[in-house]
């Protein structure tokens, strides 16, 4: 008998880390595997979702979390751990039960951990039509803003809702001539470079020219599904689950008191995605 999936799942956005989520529950559920998604928010028609975890799921099936996810809140006996980026650093445990199957979006966030690299980049979208370059723009996320340059000014900032829509975001970027970027392990900078504008990392020191990284193939891919396929389905933890601790509850608290502050001082439209991503990681702990 196959074991089912539950995949945690963030509501769908531009980010390509929830992005990779979605696009695992897809490729599992074309290999005949039956996959639920714990979410929240809008839902999306051809997935099913679960809020409550029956006794069934909890012993049968196969959690899988990204990093930022703290313990084990379902309660799901076999964990499959996905991570997305360093462990710790946005949110969720540095370490984890030595019990979970650990993946990896790329090895060095996880070294020794099998890889599972989706391309998120649809080409044809993002692609270079020769538009006039007018403007420059900036990217902050993950990197946080390390240190101020004159050069992002007068530039228009991308953030997680702006622009609103992946066309409107491609659109952009093809009349871009510089995305300077504090993030330097984000998709957004190939996504530019395939829409013709030339891309700059700011690191704590410096201004460095970005260097694609865009290295997908389909039958590395597939190889690696077959991996993580075959692992998760040979799961079969029969030990205790983890689940909410006080210092996890407290470290929630602190979280919802900063949402909260910040909520409250910030007016501005533009800090409007940035207030959506610590809601979002409320859902972590």
């Amino acid at each position: 008998m196959k074991r089912e999936y539950v995949i945690w799942c963030p509501p769908y956005c531009g980010s390509n880390g929830v992005r990779a989520l979605y696009t695992l529950a897809d490729r599992l559920i074309d290999a005949g595997y039956n996959v639920y998604l714990y979410s929240w928010g809008k839902k999306i028609d051809k997935y099913q979702y679960v809020s409550k975890i029956s006794k069934r799921l909890k012993e049968k099936a196969v959690a899988v979390y990204p990093e930022v996810v703290w313990g084990n809140p379902l309660g799901i006996k076999n964990i499959a751990r996905y991570v997305l980026f360093y462990p710790g650093k946005n949110g969720g445990a540095s370490a984890y039960h030595l019990s979970e199957q650990i993946f990896t979006w790329d090895d060095k966030y996880y070294p020794g951990a099998p890889r599972l690299f989706f391309c998120g980049i649809d080409r044809n979208l993002f692609y270079d039509n020769k538009s006039p370059k007018l403007h420059n723009c900036y990217f902050v996320h993950k990197g946080g803003i390390t240190r101020h340059i004159s050069e992002i000014d007068s530039a228009i900032q991308i953030n997680m809702g702006f622009p609103e829509t992946r066309e409107k975001l491609a659109d952009l970027l093809r009349h871009t001539d510089i995305l300077y970027t504090y993030d330097k392990d984000t998709v957004l900078a190939e996504e530019a470079l395939l829409c013709g504008a030339k891309v700059k990392v700011i690191t704590e020191t410096s201004v460095e020219e970005y260097i694609s990284q865009n290295n997908f193939s389909e039958k590395i891919l597939q190889k690696e599904l077959n991996e993580f396929m075959t692992k998760t389905q040979e799961m079969n933890y029969l030990g205790r689950t983890e689940g909410r601790y006080w210092p996890k509850f407290i470290e929630y608290k602190l979280k919802l008191c900063f949402y909260k502050t910040l909520k409250f001082v910030t007016r501005n439209k533009k800090y409007k995605a940035q207030i959506s991503t610590y809601r979002d990681l409320l859902h972590t702990v």
